[in-house]
């Protein structure tokens, strides 16, 4: 309540102040991975790929192109309650269309024929913009990776007040 009257948010920002942003680069088992940390959200993506198409019937596209798949994994203690998400939650399979038409427009997926490229993304915590959050990780992770892209993507949310 202090901090309310104060004018100073939950996080410790004024209303005129961005969220921090901190990255560090990272190669675990991957071709390119970043972990991000964006006010509060906390992501780490890992960039698997390109790499040879494993089965040919999953695959829903012509030869010619590749199959870029965003997997998002949500830990259960990353939100505001310890929840474990299933699979076919709603929530996760809205935000992982929306991710995979997103990576599907800006890589550029006729320089890697008959190949896979697999965004693996786990939430590690969250406090809003986890879209945006996760948009700015796979950018500089497909930049780390040396994916061709059309351009460089970036993502924010922005809020009204009068």
């Amino acid at each position: 309540l202090l901090m309310e009257m104060a004018g100073i948010r939950i996080d410790g920002r004024r209303p005129q102040d961005i969220r921090r942003l901190c990255h560090n680069f990272i190669s675990m088992n991957s071709d390119g991975g970043l972990y991000l940390e964006q006010g509060l959200n906390k992501v780490l993506v890992q960039i698997h790929g390109p790499q040879e198409a494993r089965k040919k019937s999953s695959i829903e596209q012509s030869n010619d192109k590749c199959n870029a798949v965003c997997r998002l994994l949500q830990a259960p203690f990353s939100g505001t309650e310890w929840k474990k998400r299933r699979i076919g939650d709603k929530r996760i399979v809205e935000m992982e269309n929306t991710l995979n038409q997103i990576v599907n427009e800006i890589i550029i997926l006729d320089n890697y024929p008959r190949s896979d490229i697999v965004i693996v993304i786990t939430v590690l915590e969250t406090d809003g913009s986890l879209l945006c959050c996760i948009v700015n990780a796979i950018s500089l992770a497909l930049m780390e990776a040396g994916i061709c892209m059309v351009e460089m993507m970036v993502a924010c949310s922005v809020g009204f007040i009068r």
